[in-house]
Parts: C-alpha cells; structure tokens; sequence
C-alpha cells in the first residue's frame, strides 16, 4: 500500500511539473515576455478606457490582459486545491511574505469586468501650502514647444518609459492613480528626481461628473497626499479621468486650490494599442502649443514614444512640462494648450 502511495504521488508531481513547464510555455509564446520561472504571483486591476485591466506579476514578468486572470501555486503534490482567491485589488498595499518554491501553477481565465479597482482613498493629509511651480523654462515665442502628458500609470513600462525620456532629455508630466503609488513609489521618486512634473489622477479613476462632492474631495485629496509623501512636492493641478468634468467639478477644484489640465491632441493610443499607428498618429496631429495625451500602462505607447521623440526634436519641437507651458495657473480654471484656458 505505502509502495503504491509512493508511486502515485511521483507520478502526481511529474504531471504537475510538466503543466507548469507547458502552460508557462505557453504564456511565453503568446506575450514573448521574459521566460523565468513561475514563482511569485500578483497582481491587481487598473481602468482605462471602458475597460479594467488586470496586470499580473510573475518573477518580474508583467503583462497587460483585457480579461481577468485567476494564478494559484500548488507548493505539494499531494495539495491538490489552490490557495482562496484574493481580489487583486487587495494585494496592491500588502507586503507580501516570502512564498515557498512552486511545484506547478494553475490559471483560470475568467469572464471580462469592467468594475473599478475596490480600493479606499487614504486619510487626508494636514495639507502645507501649494509647492509654487517650477520658473518657466527659457524659451520664446518662435519656439515650437508642447507638453507630453502620460495618464493612468504608473505600470510596468514606466521604467523603461523614463528611460527614453532620460536618453533624449526630454521633461514630460505624468498623472498619476492615487491606488498604485505604494506599488510604484520608488519610479514616482525616479520621476521627480528627473525633474518631471507628477500630478494626480484620481485615487480610483472614477467619472469625477458622476459622483458627489465629498467623494471627488476625498479621491483629490488623497492622491495629491500620496504624491506629497513620495516626493516632497504637492500639486497644483490634476488631470480628470476621462476629461470628465463640469461646473461642479470646476467649482471643487477652485475650492482645493486645484487647476484642471486637459488635452488638444488625442492619438487614439488607449484605442488603437498598436505602435505604428500611435507614432503616425502623434506626427501627423502634433502642433505648437498643444498637449498630448498618452498612456504609459500600454506597451504600444512606449514603443511608440521612443521612435516620435527624436523625429520631434528634429522637427524642431521643445518639450516643455505643463508648469513651464502655463506658468502660474488660476485655481477651478481648465487648460488645454498654450494661451487657452476657460
């Protein structure tokens, strides 16, 4: 009896391990991402667009996927029931312990949600006074300038996203989401010790026209705290998710002492996710004075920064952070590119 236990379990851990083997190999094939072993698993949601996305963590290895992705360790071969699910939103603020050397991994792939990330704003803050903004970069009115703006992230190309704009010295402003800061903080710090501009996106990325007063206080708030406690510097302006606002809207944000900053040029990169699209689009739309609107949590936008900076700079084009474009900025006022705000 014990010689057939002994030879049922063997045979339990070859399965296991060889449907770890396969179905990580086939994750690799399909994203051609990094082909490490499957050891730590997490992940947690992000909205964008009019849809939630899931981004999921294996050993360093991140992808974004349009659909919910459900991962579970089996640490034994005889623990055949994976571990209770978490909601991914629950792990973001966790310090996660050490997890035991996985002898297979199990993935479920569930239905798409458009449902935000069920996290709760923080405390506010005391807040100091407004950090003043930057002294406007020196150029004049010959001068091709824009601003190049990313939404929604942080994510797992920023790093690399950063890098590129290191390379080719060039400043851009990041509206960042107030729940992804503890995940993110060290690139928030990377991104204001570069001397971009971070500003707030939100704490949960909700439709601001759509919820009430106390509640969009509490999501500007909070971020803006966030950001405070990450890098010394408080903003003076945020990004409303979607563009979304009104004269409510407005109103709270002249009460918070906040501007609101849009776009004029859209290139479609949330919609498209594709690089070539993307770089013709931000070539064929870019103008003098404007500020783009991009997403550095997609891959596409990244890839497709990298080939527009150096065409732009060649084309004549300085880039400039929104402090350095509008300068000193009216609380409750909306702007959207040089000389025009309402």
């Amino acid at each position: 009896m014990g010689r057939m236990k002994f030879v049922l379990t063997a045979v339990l851990v070859v399965v296991l391990v060889l449907a770890a083997v396969f179905g990580f190999a086939a994750l690799h094939r399909v994203s051609g991402v990094s082909s490490e072993p499957p050891v730590l698993v997490g992940g947690y949601e992000y909205e964008t667009g009019a849809s939630t996305f899931l981004e999921v963590e294996i050993l360093g290895w991140r992808r974004e996927a349009p659909i919910a992705i459900e991962m579970a360790a089996v640490s034994a071969p005889d623990k055949v029931e994976p571990p209770a699910r978490k909601p991914a939103a629950e792990t973001q603020n966790q310090t996660r312990a050490p997890e035991p050397e996985p002898e297979a991994l199990r993935l479920k792939v569930l239905v798409p949600t458009t449902d935000p990330p069920p996290t709760e704003p923080k405390p506010a803050l005391v807040a100091p006074e407004p950090t003043s903004p930057p002294a406007l970069a020196n150029y004049g009115e010959a001068d091709k300038v824009l601003v190049l703006s990313f939404d929604d992230g942080p994510g797992p190309h920023t790093e690399r996203l950063l890098d590129i704009l290191a390379q080719n010295k060039v400043k851009a402003t990041f509206f960042v989401v107030g729940y992804k800061t503890d995940r993110y903080k060290e690139t928030i710090k990377r991104m204001a010790k570069e001397g971009h501009q971070v500003a707030g996106h939100s704490w949960n990325h909700p439709k601001l026209t759509a919820i009430g007063g106390e509640t969009i206080k509490t999501e500007l708030r909070s971020t803006n705290d966030a950001i405070y406690e990450i890098t010394g510097i408080r903003p003076t302006f945020y990004r409303a998710p979607y563009g979304a606002y009104n004269d409510n809207v407005k109103k709270i944000s002249k009460e918070l002492g906040l501007s609101l900053i849009q776009w004029n040029i859209d290139v479609g990169d949330w919609k498209y996710r594709n690089a070539d699209t993307v770089y013709r689009n931000i070539m064929s739309m870019v103008k003098d004075g404007c500020v783009i609107c991009v997403h550095d949590v997609h891959l596409s936008t990244v890839d497709a920064i990298e080939r527009a900076i150096p065409d732009l700079i060649a084309s004549g084009y300085k880039f400039l952070t929104v402090s350095e474009m509008f300068g000193t900025m009216e609380p409750g006022l909306v702007y959207y590119n040089r000389g025009y705000a309402k």
